[in-house]
């Protein structure tokens, strides 16, 4: 607490945890106990029955405490106390419940997958959960788990219903709350274009497919949006082209037509972009092409700036 050291607290948040029935009370004590205890904790020990029986309460708020304090101080040795009742929250009837046992089930993934390997499948099947939330935490979590992984060809079979998700953002069949500056939930988009990028690089004629649809549709309906959080989706667009169908044409002449946007603006972060963006395709976009956009560059590198010189 504020650079001090507190042991002495310690025993007492636990305490506070186990007895008190203020909502409020409970709050903090698991803040605290969060804050001051990691999972190889000697105390944590003593308040795993509590979380159980905080897991199993019909109070959403007791739940919704309970696991979100186990990504914190719940750890290999201590988990299995307590993973039964996480793994029965992931079919929660509230999605807040849900979500929160997605980033639970994401923490123990995270730290040590290959003892948690099974938990993997029942993550995967959260990606068809009826709740945006519910499945952005999952998306998430699934990205997380991957860019850990040495393997992630066992990740393919998720980029057809990864792929049906983001057709399905890109057809505002999601709520309107998700929209920003009228693009469908743009972080949910990125963050697929950046899962792709990773499951969706195996050379699979079917996954190169599939995917490479879908990207031209994004970047078909985001060239006619002017704003940044657009360009910022375009420019994980452009990458993920790059890393997953680099040979389809099309597709290629897509990304380098948004490019374009980007060169020609009068915005110097934006023509920061588009040379970051550019570095991407340049091995696959015909030179005459890139010809007109000779001076340009130059005009950057002469710049007094070493952002663009490097």
């Amino acid at each position: 607490m504020c650079g001090h050291s507190a042991p002495f607290a310690y025993v007492h948040a636990i305490k506070e945890i186990d007895r008190t029935k203020a909502l409020e009370q409970k709050r903090i004590g698991y803040l605290a106990v969060s804050l001051f205890l990691h999972k190889n904790h000697e105390l944590v020990i003593l308040m795993l029955n509590t979380i159980q029986k905080d897991l199993r309460s019909t109070n959403l708020l007791e739940v919704c405490f309970a696991l979100t304090a186990s990504t914190y101080v719940v750890g290999p040795h201590t988990s299995p106390t307590v993973l039964d009742r996480i793994e029965d929250n992931l079919t929660h009837s509230k999605e807040m419940v849900r979500k929160r046992a997605v980033l639970a089930i994401v923490n123990f993934l995270s730290s040590d997958a290959k003892n948690y390997i099974h938990l993997h499948s029942k993550l995967e099947l959260r990606i068809g959960d009826s709740d945006p939330e519910v499945v952005f935490a999952t998306l998430t979590g699934l990205f997380a788990v991957a860019k850990l992984s040495t393997d992630v060809t066992s990740c393919t079979n998720l980029v057809l219903p990864v792929v049906e998700i983001l057709k399905q953002v890109i057809n505002r069949n999601l709520p309107s709350e998700f929209e920003y500056h009228g693009v469908p939930n743009p972080w949910m988009q990125m963050e697929i274009l950046r899962f792709l990028r990773i499951i969706g690089s195996d050379n699979d004629p079917v996954v190169q497919s599939l995917v490479t649809d879908v990207l031209v549709e994004v970047l078909r309906l985001l060239n006619v949006v002017d704003h940044n959080i657009a360009y910022a989706i375009i420019y994980e667009c452009v990458r993920t082209a790059v890393a997953v169908a680099k040979d389809d044409v099309a597709l290629i002449e897509a990304s380098f037509a948004s490019v374009e946007r980007f060169l020609l603006s009068s915005f110097t972060n934006m023509k920061y972009m588009g040379l970051k963006s550019l570095a991407f395709l340049v091995r696959y976009v015909p030179l005459n092409a890139l010809a007109k956009y000779q001076n340009t560059i130059m005009e950057l590198l002469q710049m007094c700036t070493s952002l663009f010189r490097n």
